[in-house]
């Protein structure tokens, strides 16, 4: 499973942006394109790779494979969509996204309270990293994401969970605070 997460804020004075982004995900649910198994939006604050004071929101959408993502491309601004991607769009000030596949774990649901960012400690192999991670994360409820080709402003790892994980000393994470507002 993949994710496209979007960074976005709204231009100033824009009061029905959070609105638009919700019927606009609402629509893409209702008329969803192959291979697409759903979405989620959230308000955040603390992403240091946001721009300044703004208001910023995240978008995860999940598709099954790089195929799927081009589908979700095509279809987002497309057909019964359109005119609730445009109207979110036109109030938009700015964004970045980036690609993350499930590497443990399973899809929360809805955005969690916060989510972990962090990237690899040097001198550790993929492998040992990833094994590390599995035994911290094993007896909760997870999400772990893994950023692909080095798209996104945002580290190589998120982890997404409902718990107080006991993370390996050496991963120093940033913790990015969230408040669902779809689902």
């Amino acid at each position: 499973m993949l994710a496209y997460v979007f960074w976005h804020w709204p231009l100033p004075g824009a009061d029905h942006y959070r609105q638009r982004l919700v019927e606009f995900h609402n629509r893409l649910g209702t008329f969803p394109p192959e291979r697409f198994l759903g979405s989620t939006s959230a308000q955040i604050s603390d992403a240091p790779w946001m721009p300044g004071d703004a208001q910023a929101f995240e978008d995860w959408y999940f598709v099954e494979d790089f195929a799927a993502l081009g589908l979700l491309n095509d279809a987002a601004a497309s057909g019964p969509r359109q005119a609730h991607h445009d109207e979110a769009a036109r109030l938009a000030n700015g964004g970045s996204g980036g690609l993350y596949a499930l590497c443990a774990g399973e899809v929360l649901g809805t955005p969690p309270p916060a989510s972990l960012w962090f990237g690899k400690p040097s001198g550790l192999s993929y492998l040992q990293f990833h094994a590390a991670l599995d035994e911290a994360l094993s007896s909760m409820p997870h999400a772990l994401w893994q950023r692909q080709l080095v798209l996104g402003p945002a580290p190589e790892y998120c982890l997404h969970t409902t718990a107080d994980p006991a993370l390996p000393s050496a991963i120093v994470p940033v913790t990015v605070r969230s408040r669902s507002i779809f689902p």
